[in-house]
């Protein structure tokens, strides 16, 4: 297998900001790049007298780019509207003497696991390619980061040559190996080169070679040498490599490389200068680019010698009937040999009894109530009105008690083994048992499930000894024999347990046997000992696994061995494979020296197994490891592009913790909070004030338009600057500190998603999670636009309506700029974005076996599940016409105006960063006028092309309709040449979509979507701490995710209906297509007629609150009437294949269709019409 890499945004974005900070510029060519480099005492050799000793470097910006001029691109992407508005420079940011390596330094904050590699050596060819820069060095803090930074330069070197057609060259520095610093100097490529800290600032030898002079390199220094060169400096991972001093010797040091600049990149800066990107924690799980994380949590309670060993595995649901414990305990055989034993046990269980009367068990030991976290209760009378009206709750954690008093929650233990070794067992088995549950879901998809395991020593995972004899196994040297260590051993007893229980799961049920059948043959081709392996470093003569050397202190000690990292870089991608015979390994144990070495995509558990007292190791570091998007059989991530909103169910990190839920989360969280210190914590007004915000899409569709003056007496009369935007005609405003305060008091009284702490509330979240948050602030600010009322609406409501909004965004033109506040908005930190997941209260939900094989829902599913093409065929002449109807009544534009501003330079200037801003001039003078047709057309429009571009059709069709519109719309032009053409281009878009619509036709296919995948073989995950999820009777799971109210109680008026058998909440990887993209219907579900008889099939599109506000929009009602010609082809195929049946097999079936906004709308609609249009009220 080979990793397959795709062009991302965000790592567009981040090159980008670097290679703009430098435009003007122009490539410098090779020969503007020689100087005359140092070639010691060497002998010429082959070469001749003109390349001997020529040299190439990097040429200087500044005499093309000024200080100031850089000082200000770098504001300006630092307050960029709708930008992520980052920390501002400090002015001695700019004091490039002072800073680190005497030199500019930008700063890039990627989160770990979306690929910071990727990223800078991307920017390494954007600068060669933009300026002409070829030196490079990458300086990484340990011997583990840099085999993992060759490892990615050499896996997208084929990559990045089918993008670029350029040659990049790049080599670990070797301090044996001095003549690759000669090429370096003197090669035409792009050159770059790896070195760890500790190859210069460490007092070893090998450090000393690289600063001093030697006879072996023909009297020169090496750094002397490469300085030079005027190299650009990558620095990987910052704060670890200058550490917390001040003058620490590594910070130093870069000083003598003679850097060009400085690319500082990390997740986590302990120093900030000039930062120019951010990708952080929040938003790598907000834009999810990595790994949702997910925590089981084991605790051990009364561990007094004197109580039992009980364990609780899981609580387990029964249908029908009270749930049932998987309880571990001890047990005793005929010959009084005591071993663990493992039951489902229910309540009145004695373990006195089933341990054949062990003494530890004789104090009350009996089972009195078993609770599982997915049940509800009922609390009557919650309004203390005597009513008994009664709510259902959610019940908790799940847990058993028994009549001795104690009580355990899944995961919890107590008894008297031995702690340590008790919590270990634990870990290791949940870890099994996690794992089993990920690849019953993935396994199908294509997906390999690795395990990582994290120990302090060889010797709990392989012990040798030294009898003089051959190898016992394979792996160890001649000399030499091992067995199993601890850990190992207690690994091979718990998978092998649990491997059985797996396969006599699927055997015993020979409908699911036949269906998982490869899955058991893979599990079936793997031995127990194969399917684990240990990573550790080596002895180099012996051949046997080894601790290593380390270095480093408490939780930054790492191992320094090259041959370790080797191995794993070696087999990175064959682990990915799902073959049993050439990739085996499932499960990794290896030395948390090395966990730098693992960023294997597809680790989806990992569990750090501490020997003796807690670990050092940040939660931070611990998950790190695994939150890499994973990747499938062909190489390619499992990202949202293909995944859509399974995204996060796939790609999903649980950590075994040694340790409660509670208590790892919140350590977890508290560490991202301390590493996002550029972000803010709390809504302020002083958070909006001087921001720049852009107008709306919403609001520019509908015609609302920002007010050209607004003066606000609290702010020093300058009020709120207005300027044109480039090409889109877009407007943007900045906000006085006045305009600050009243959309900070909206937020929080208006809309109620700040409280009155600052903190974004719930009701913010549930916004976000529904994806709405920028319609809601719209709706809420601007009442036309939530009531689908225009500016050309003539009605007296309509006018009102309009001129309320008008009003609104004349005061407060942040009203009309809800996407730029939403964007705000989110770059606020909130733990509860970052919160990990329970995996105790996360349970796999499988369809329902009996109404998935019913015969209601396979000939549902029969009928439906067929794919579809289409063709569109219209004339040309017919959207012409329809173009210039709805240009010639609909178009209207508004005149260009202009504004005269005057002002003067304060009397004083505060600070440097005043200038800045902008803000050390005040406004004393404004003039407006409306411009005239002489001035507008000084300007040059590429009238044809650009509506050519925006519109798709031909030049000749753009070219007809403008010359048939009537001379006064083509006046409009004049007025205002681009608002002409924005609106125009959206009025032929209209005339074509209704073309579409109006001449598609639907052919259907021999191919269909398959029920076993979208359903049969990945359970849903359902966490019961979640609020949207309900019991439902007729549904195809038990449960539904529910996404509002609306959808909940249709579900729930469906399994009160006798006339329904049968319906399922449609995945969105069941779609039909369409000329504007997917369509996604809502529901399938199958009605039975009164005998009882399947006869009709309806899909519902859509399920709306009320008819009233059901404004669909062009696209949505476009696609809608897609998809009912969809059905209408599946319906005549139906009637065909009906009329090839004998009278006797005949069936009274269709498909129905229609958009709805209740059940009791469903039914009111004529059930017997073979196909039903879409349903408004």
């Amino acid at each position: 297998m080979r990793l397959k890499f795709e062009r991302q945004q965000f790592q567009e974005d981040a090159a980008a900001a670097v290679v703009s900070l430098f435009k003007g510029m122009p490539q410098i060519l090779e020969e503007d790049s020689f100087f005359t480099a140092d070639r010691g005492n060497q002998v010429e050799d082959n070469l001749g007298i003109e390349d001997f000793d020529r040299g190439i470097r990097n040429a200087p910006w500044q005499p093309w780019v000024s200080l100031e001029e850089l000082q200000q691109r770098v504001h300006d992407l630092q307050f960029a509207p709708n930008g992520q508005h980052l920390p501002p420079s400090s002015e001695k940011d700019f004091e490039l003497k002072s800073c680190p390596g005497k030199t500019l330094n930008l700063t890039i904050e990627m989160e770990t696991g979306v690929g910071k590699t990727y990223t800078y050596i991307k920017t390494i060819h954007e600068l060669y390619e933009a300026y002409g820069w070829r030196k490079f060095i990458v300086i990484v803090p340990s011997v583990a980061i840099r085999e993992g930074v060759k490892k990615s330069f050499e896996m997208t070197a084929e990559h990045f040559a089918n993008e670029y057609q350029h040659n990049l060259h790049f080599f670990v520095y070797n301090s044996q190996q001095l003549s690759d610093i000669d090429a370096y100097v003197t090669s035409s490529d792009i050159e770059v080169m790896i070195i760890n800290s500790q190859a210069f600032n460490s007092k070893n030898k090998e450090a000393k070679i690289f600063t001093s002079v030697s006879d072996a390199f023909g009297g020169r220094a090496p750094v002397e040498v490469i300085c030079k060169t005027k190299p650009i400096l990558i620095l990987d991972e910052p704060q670890s490599l200058e550490g917390a001093k001040a003058d620490s010797a590594t910070k130093k040091a870069f000083d003598d490389f003679g850097a060009l600049m400085i690319l500082r990149y990390s997740a986590t800066h302990r120093s900030v200068f000039n930062m120019v990107y951010r990708l952080d924690a929040i938003d790598a799980y907000n834009q999810h680019l990595v790994k949702k994380i997910a925590v089981k949590g084991i605790t051990i309670k009364g561990n007094s010698a004197s109580s039992g060993y009980v364990y609780l595995e899981n609580v387990l649901p029964v249908v029908g009937a009270d749930p049932v414990a998987k309880v571990a305990f001890y047990k005793q055989n005929d010959k009084g040999t005591v071993s663990e034993t493992r039951r489902q046990l229910s309540v009145g269980d004695n373990l006195f009894d089933l341990s054949r009367n062990l003494p530890v068990y004789e104090e009350n030991y009996v089972i009195k109530e078993i609770s599982w976290a997915g049940s509800e209760v009922v609390d009557s009378d919650v309004d203390g009105e005597g009513d008994n009206a009664s709510v259902r709750r959610p019940r908790g954690e799940s847990y058993i008690s028994f009549t001795n008093g104690i009580t355990l929650q899944v995961g919890e233990a107590c008894g008297n083994q031995d702690i340590e070794m008790l919590m270990r067992r634990l870990q290791i088995r949940e870890t099994i048992a996690t794992h089993f549950e990920r690849e019953k879901q993935l396994f199908a998809r294509g997906i390999k499930v690795l395990t990582l395991f994290f120990i302090d020593k060889v010797s709990n995972y392989r012990e040798y000894e030294d009898d003089g004899k051959s190898g016992s196994k394979a792996g160890a040297g001649a000399g030499t024999s091992w067995h199993l260590g601890r850990f190992a051993k207690i690994f091979e007893e718990e998978y092998q347990a649990q491997l059985q229980d797996v396969l006599k799961e699927f055997k015993n049920q020979p409908e699911l046997f036949s269906e998982w059948k490869s899955y058991v043959d893979y599990l079936e081709h793997i031995a127990p000992e194969r399917t684990h392996a240990g990573y550790f470093s080596r002895d180099g003569k012996k051949g046997t696994l080894t601790d290593g050397k380390l270095s480093g202190k408490g939780q930054d000690k790492i191992s320094d061995d090259v041959s370790a990292y080797d191995l794993i870089m070696k087999d990175k991608e064959r682990l990915l494979e799902l073959d049993p015979e050439r990739s085996p390994v499932r499960f990794i144990f290896t030395h948390s020296a090395l966990r730098e070495g693992w960023d294997n995509p597809n680790v989806f558990q990992i569990c750090t197994l501490k020997d003796g007292g807690n670990s050092t190791i940040r939660k931070r570091q611990e998950v790190g490891r695994g939150m890499r998007l994973c990747v499938d059989q062909s190489g390619r991530r499992q990202d949202e592009s293909l995944l859509h909103n399974q995204v996060q169910s796939i790609n999903l990190l649980t950590v075994i913790a040694s340790e409660s839920y509670e208590d790892f989360a919140s350590a977890l969280q508290k560490e991202i909070a301390e590493d996002l210190g550029s972000r803010p914590r709390q809504v302020t007004a002083k958070l909006f004030t001087g921001m720049t915000l852009h107008l709306s899409p919403s609001a520019s569709k509908a015609g609302v338009t920002l007010p050209a003056k607004v003066v606000d007496s609290e702010h020093d009369g300058l009020g709120v600057e207005i300027t044109e935007a480039s090409k889109a005609a877009a407007l943007q405003v900045e906000l006085s500190t006045a305009m600050a305060k009243r959309l900070h008091k909206s937020l929080t009284d208006e809309l109620n998603f700040v409280d009155q702490n600052g903190y974004l509330t719930d009701a913010f979240y549930e916004a976000k999670e529904q994806g709405n948050l920028e319609t809601v602030l719209t709706n809420t600010w601007l009442p036309a636009l939530s009531s689908g009322i225009t500016s050309e609406t003539q009605t007296p409501e309509g006018k009102a309506k309009w001129q309320e909004t008008e009003h609104m965004v004349q005061s407060d033109p942040w009203r009309a700029c809800a996407a730029s506040v939403v964007t705000v908005l989110e770059s606020v930190y909130s733990s509860k974005i970052t919160k990990p997941k329970n995996a105790r209260n996360s349970n796999s939900l499988p369809v329902n076996q009996q109404r998935y094989n019913s015969p209601e829902f396979r000939r549902l599913w029969a009928s439906i599940s067929p794919k579809s093409t289409y063709s569109v065929n219209f004339d040309s002449a017919e959207l012409i016409d329809n173009a210039v109807k709805l240009l010639d009544t609909e178009l209207t534009v508004t005149p260009v105006k202009y504004e005269v501003s005057s002002g003067a330079m304060k009397a004083s200037i505060a600070d440097r960063d005043q200038l800045m801003k902008g803000k050390a001039f005040a406004r004393s003078n404004i003039k407006t006028g409306v411009a005239t047709e002489h001035l507008v057309n000084r300007v040059t429009y590429d009238l044809v092309g650009t509506m050519v571009k925006d519109t798709d059709l031909t030049r000749k069709d753009m070219i007809e309709i403008l010359r048939r519109i009537k001379p006064e719309t083509f006046a409009k032009f004049k007025q205002n040449p681009e608002e002409f053409m924005k609106k125009g281009a959206h009025l032929i878009n209209a005339a074509k979509g209704n073309a579409i619509v109006n001449h598609i036709s639907y052919r259907v296919l021999d191919d269909s979507f398959d029920a076993n995948a979208l359903f049969g073989r990945s359970p849903l995950q359902l966490d019961f701490n979640a609020t949207n999820i309900t019991k439902v009777a007729k549904h195809l799971y038990d449960s539904l995710i529910y996404d509002s109210k609306v959808e909940r109680d249709f579900a729930l008026d469906l399994d009160r209906r006798d006339e329904v058998a049968v319906y399922v909440k449609l995945p969105s990887s069941f779609y039909i297509n369409t000329p504007m993209g997917h369509y996604n219907p809502d529901w399938a579900i199958a009605f039975y007629d009164q005998s009882k008889n399947l006869h009709h099939l309806k899909f519902v599109a859509e399920t709306k609150g009320s008819m009233e506000s059901l404004q669909l929009r062009a696209i949505e009602a476009a696609k809608i009437e897609c998809a009912r010609k969809h059905f209408e082809a599946l319906n005549q195929k139906l009637a065909q294949e009906q009329a090839e049946l004998s009278p006797q097999t005949k069936e009274r079936m269709s498909i129905g269709f229609g958009v709805v906004s209740s059940v009791d709308d469903l039914f009111n609609s004529n059930l017997e019409v073979a196909t039903a249009g879409v349903i408004k009220a």
